[in-house]
Formats: structure tokens, C-alpha cells, sequence
């Protein structure tokens, strides 16, 4: 990549190379909050139709909504990264890397942390970022 650099990052190694500047840049967002899990995933046996309650291990995470214009833009750029990995940052800080699948058609996201206080710094640095309506 001639117009790029490789990018490696304590909790995301050697994630591979990136743009020198960034494709989408949020500087308002519509609403930072912690998303909600549950604590345990519901099996089905297609053949019974029994159900089993299995537990797993939930960690903190939070939502993120974009401004509509945010939004759209970032739908259009999870449909030009399909099977790629999408670097979504918070100043100098890694917040997530995921790999996009399908295209992302909602004005949001979800992030997930280590830990809880790891959660909240963020949470505190994106409110910053929240746009309050006109009084």
C-alpha cells in the first residue's frame, strides 16, 4: 500500500496496513450509551423443539448512534469494506476493528471492552462527542 501504514495496537497486534488519513471522520455523535446483554443464549434442538438455557460470560459494551448524515456515510463505507477489517478509533485509541460481513445499514454500532472501567473512560471521551439540541 504506497498511501498507507502498517498499523499494529496493544489490544489489536499487527492489524495490518491502513490509509494515511481516515475514510469517514465523526466529530458529533447522537447518543453514547451501555448496551444492555443478556447473561445467557437460548439453545434450540430443531428436532424437539426443546430448549436449553446456556450461560455466557457478557461483556461491558456500549452503543454507539451516529447523526443521520454520520450514518449514512458509515453504511457506505462498511459496503466498500466488505471482508475487511474496519478501524474505528477514538482519538489515538483503538475502540473496535471488526471485520465487515454484510453492510452496516443502521446509523450505530456496538462496543466491546475488557473491562468496566476500560468501558467507561470511553464512555466519558464519546459523550463529549454527543450533540445536544438547540434550547
Amino acid at each position: 500500500m504506497d498511501d498507507g501504514r502498517f498499523f499494529s495496537a496493544t489490544n489489536f497486534p499487527d492489524l495490518g496496513y491502513i490509509a494515511l488519513k481516515p475514510d469517514l471522520v465523526v466529530t458529533n455523535l447522537a447518543e453514547v450509551y451501555p448496551a444492555r446483554a443478556a447473561n445467557f443464549s437460548i439453545m434450540v434442538d430443531p428436532s424437539t423443539k426443546n430448549q436449553t438455557t446456556v450461560p455466557r460470560k457478557v461483556f461491558p459494551s456500549l452503543t454507539v448512534q451516529l447523526i443521520p448524515e454520520d450514518g449514512k456515510k458509515f453504511t457506505a463505507l462498511t459496503e466498500k469494506a466488505l471482508d475487511r477489517r474496519l478501524l474505528i478509533m477514538l482519538g489515538s485509541n483503538v475502540l473496535a476493528a471488526p471485520e465487515i460481513l454484510i453492510p452496516i445499514e443502521t446509523s450505530g454500532f456496538s462496543v466491546d471492552f475488557t473491562n468496566a472501567t476500560e468501558m467507561k473512560k470511553a464512555e466519558d471521551d464519546l459523550k463529549k462527542l454527543v450533540q445536544h439540541p438547540a434550547r
